[in-house]
């Protein structure tokens, strides 16, 4: 019998210091080696040449964040996307600084979303805007997210928004001297208001007497095809309106004639000019107070993650 020889030749990937997430396992590459002999009889053999399927990449890593634990990784497909599952612009800063807070408050606050939080809440939103689990794969479609990514994205912004109103939002208190010094150092004058409608009069139902009843002091204005009202400041109305102040509630303010009928303008309500109380403008201003102090937090809480995590792109 000949001899067939075989040369195995081993590959090791060498381990370094750190820590590794995963090791592939050994690869093995085996040459055979035949004799002329040999290889001058298998000429007359049939070559069976195994077909390997065609691979697609779907997706490759793009970065990775460094945690006490197990690394982050940041797809490109992740990184790409233009939009939130809300529609709202977003950069790849953006998209690593929320993985960022998803991961402190999982496991470092101890704040994860129970799976019935985030069922309750897809159910309140399906509730809310009458949508179907088509419709909502459709909208999650239109932001570039998966179905399944959608859910994950919703309930990242779910743990996010919980650690804001815990890191942020807890602490963004404003003092009342605070409150009534900007209140008596601004003005808190409230402009008029008039709440207005428009209607039509069609032609040939009331006679000109009548129109001018109307017109004077309202009277038979409920033969007119109101709008719905809606209010209008005293800075938002058009010079051709500015004599609306002097008018009594319910006095018709405009008659235009049209073809077949009458446009009208009437005043339904107003409200004079007057200065609002302190308890009246608290919350608003108590509001304006907070926005410096709520964008100086996250800064300094974005800053406390940038020092925890580091995060490589590729």
């Amino acid at each position: 019998m000949k001899k067939i020889s075989l040369v195995l030749l081993f590959v090791m990937a060498p381990l370094g210091a750190k820590k590794v997430a995963s090791v592939q396992k050994d690869a093995v590459q085996k040459t055979v080696v035949l004799k002329p002999s040999q290889k001058q009889h298998n000429k007359t053999e049939k070559k069976v040449e195994d077909k390997k399927p065609d691979l697609i990449l779907e997706d490759k890593i793009a970065g990775v964040i460094y945690t006490d634990h197990d690394p982050i990784i940041l797809t490109h497909k992740e990184l790409s996307r233009p939009f939130t599952i809300n529609g709202q612009p977003q950069t790849k800063d953006d998209i690593t600084k929320a993985r960022k807070m998803e991961y402190d408050a999982i496991y470092v606050w101890n704040m994860p979303i129970p799976e019935e939080a985030i069922n309750n809440y897809i159910k309140s939103l399906k509730n809310d805007y009458g949508m179907t689990n088509t419709d909502l794969a459709e909208k999650f479609d239109k932001a570039g997210y998966s179905y399944e990514e959608g859910i994950e994205e919703l309930r990242r912004m779910l743990v996010v928004g919980n650690l804001f109103d815990f890191k942020i939002k807890s602490r963004l208190v404003v003092p009342e001297d605070e409150v009534r010094a900007y209140y008596n150092s601004h003005s808190q004058e409230v402009p008029a208001m008039y709440q207005i409608r428009k209607g039509f009069l069609s032609e040939g139902i009331l006679t000109p007497e009548e129109r001018k009843d109307l017109k004077n002091n309202g009277k038979h204005s409920d033969l007119v095809d109101w709008m719905s009202s809606y209010w209008l400041g005293e800075d938002d109305l058009a010079d051709s309106l500015k004599h609306i102040a002097t008018l009594e509630n319910g006095a018709i303010v405009v008659m235009m004639p049209t073809g077949n009928g009458y446009e009208l303008i009437q005043l339904v309500k107003k409200k004079p000019k007057r200065t609002r109380s302190f308890e009246e403008a608290y919350k608003e201003i108590a509001d304006i107070l907070r926005k410096p102090l709520f964008e100086k937090l996250v800064k300094q809480y974005e800053d406390e993650l940038d020092k925890k995590y580091k995060v490589i792109y590729f």
